[in-house]
């Protein structure tokens, strides 16, 4: 397991084979994850501090806990139809890298009409699995898949990767970005933490020769206006969590 955040150079492939290719850490280990990874397999978990600022009830769900996505998100379904296909063909050609997430993860695949581009520049950074290479199409010899959907928390990941999502041919890297619409929900940072290495833990249990990178969660503001980052934001719980 890898942890990556913007002060971290790269992580790149080492050897470009397909078959004995590496991934190469671009940080330290961060020994805690593992440790956390034993709490949350013994389900050690305060219930009381799921909820941020101690506050007795939010719409944050038990950290350990898969829950289907039930509240009414638009397309929420056909998107994860979309994501079945998308690991059935990586079950079925193999795949080197597999994106997990929420919504930033879900416009590389360009399945949101308001980030329409974004797509395309993935497109040409990997190629689908199966796809031929060459250079005439100008696609990368590294394939990869993106299973994101718009407004997904911890724990509806953890449910899709428990239903349909994880290919069966296990990835040589899984990248995963997810945790800032658990913010939103409110959830504590501890929830949060737990919610990310729980995911984790089932990837790693599902794929256990499979290199896994948590992607720090990246910076975002209430303030849509200026989208300066507040005092006590979202921002200083986003550095906290990291």
């Amino acid at each position: 397991v890898v942890y990556f955040n913007s002060k971290i150079e790269n992580t790149s492939i080492k050897n470009k084979s397909r078959k004995s290719s590496h991934w190469q850490k671009g940080n330290n280990l961060y020994p805690e994850i593992l440790a956390i990874e034993k709490s949350v397999a013994a389900q050690d978990f305060d219930e009381s501090s799921i909820c941020f600022g101690g506050k007795p009830k939010c719409r944050c769900g038990k950290p350990f806990v898969p829950s289907r996505k039930n509240n009414g998100a638009r397309d929420w379904e056909s998107s994860y139809q979309r994501n079945i296909e998308a690991a059935r063909a990586a079950s079925s050609e193999g795949v080197h890298v597999v994106f997990a997430g929420d919504s930033i993860t879900e416009a590389w695949a360009d399945g949101l009409p308001y980030r329409k581009g974004v797509g395309s520049l993935f497109g040409r950074l990997f190629r689908v699995p199966g796809e031929e290479i060459s250079q005439e199409s100008g696609h990368s010899e590294y394939s990869a898949i993106s299973l994101g959907i718009s407004g997904d928390v911890t724990s509806t990941l953890l449910w899709r990767l428990k239903n349909g999502e994880m290919p069966k041919q296990a990835p040589e890297l899984w990248w995963v970005l997810i945790g800032t619409n658990d913010l939103t929900s409110g959830c504590s940072n501890d929830a949060i933490v737990y919610g990310i290495i729980n995911v984790v833990s089932e990837i790693r249990k599902q794929n256990p020769t499979s290199k896994v990178v948590i992607n720090g969660l990246l910076p975002r503001t209430r303030d849509t206006k200026t989208g300066k980052f507040e005092k006590l934001g979202f921002w200083e719980r986003i550095k906290g969590i990291n």
